[in-house]
């Protein structure tokens, strides 16, 4: 079955969503959020499925984050972009049933966060992670509130500030992966350990995260987190003038992001890729 980008799959208990844009490396396009949305919930929803998997289609990544060619700066436009993809990846989190990401190449951005938002990560030794947005002159993404929890807030900062990848040997090393396994035995590999959290007691399903948050609070979530990312600068080529604060940019009562004039020192301005901040 065909959703959005997406190819889902069952196999016995369990759900199998691919990713299918290889030649956009799986990039978070429309189509392909449009698949995880409808993927997972129809995962969540179906009860002959326990478990559901999270694949990359092609050998070369698992989801590279943005589709940096759907990137429009105007305001009202990358609002908009905002909420539908912290919807996206937070999607993982918000389903009741434990959910596998094969990561069977890069993961980069988006789609790093697409991965630890997962119960699981099962890593192909071809496997690489990053959080690259800095390499743009862009925040970075969503992953750096979950990726402290995981690794550190020393170890996230320098995965931030600098943007480099970590193997997936590394991965596994900081916890994020569960482990790695040869590149040809891994999606074999993930949908054997999701067989057998499928035939497990129903009474082991459910949220394995004690902070896992209906959609609409993750607005709130990520600003009570966002002063360990307070240093970036989000950049805007085409804006020159707006600038904006971090309390407006993330709303979480109202799932409003805002532009405002203030000139307080906590706001972000956003503007050509000249920021200090």
């Amino acid at each position: 079955m065909r959703l959005g980008s997406v190819n889902y799959e069952t196999r016995g208990k369990v759900a199998l969503l691919t990713l299918d844009e290889p030649h956009k490396l799986n990039a978070l396009s429309t189509g392909i959020r449009q698949g995880i949305l409808e993927g997972l919930r129809k995962a969540d929803t179906d009860d002959n499925i326990r478990v559901a998997v999270i694949t990359g289609s092609g050998d070369k990544a698992f989801c590279a984050g943005a589709d940096i060619g759907e990137f429009d700066f105007d305001p009202e436009k990358a609002r908009s972009f905002l909420i539908a993809a912290i919807e996206v990846l937070a999607a993982p989190e918000n389903t009741r049933k434990p959910v596998i990401s094969a990561v069977n190449g890069i993961a980069y951005g988006g789609g790093f966060e697409l991965a630890i938002a997962s119960d699981f990560i099962i890593a192909s030794d071809r496997a690489r992670f990053a959080v690259p947005e800095i390499k743009l002159g862009l925040l970075p993404g969503f992953a750096i509130v979950r990726l402290q929890d995981i690794v550190g807030r020393a170890k996230a900062k320098e995965m931030s500030m600098l943007g480099d990848p970590i193997s997936a040997e590394e991965a596994c090393r900081l916890g994020i992966a569960l482990r790695v396994v040869p590149h040809a035995d891994m999606l074999a590999d993930a949908l054997a350990f999701a067989e057998q959290l499928a035939a497990t007691p129903r009474l082991t399903e459910g949220p394995f995260y004690p902070d896992k948050l209906p959609a609409r609070e993750h607005f709130a979530f990520y600003a009570q987190h966002f002063n360990t990312v307070g240093k970036f600068c989000f950049v805007a080529p085409r804006c020159s003038e707006n600038r904006i604060s971090r309390q407006s940019f993330w709303s979480g009562n109202h799932w409003d992001i805002s532009l405002s004039s203030c000139r307080r020192s906590d706001t972000w301005q956003i503007r050509r890729p000249t920021c200090s901040r």
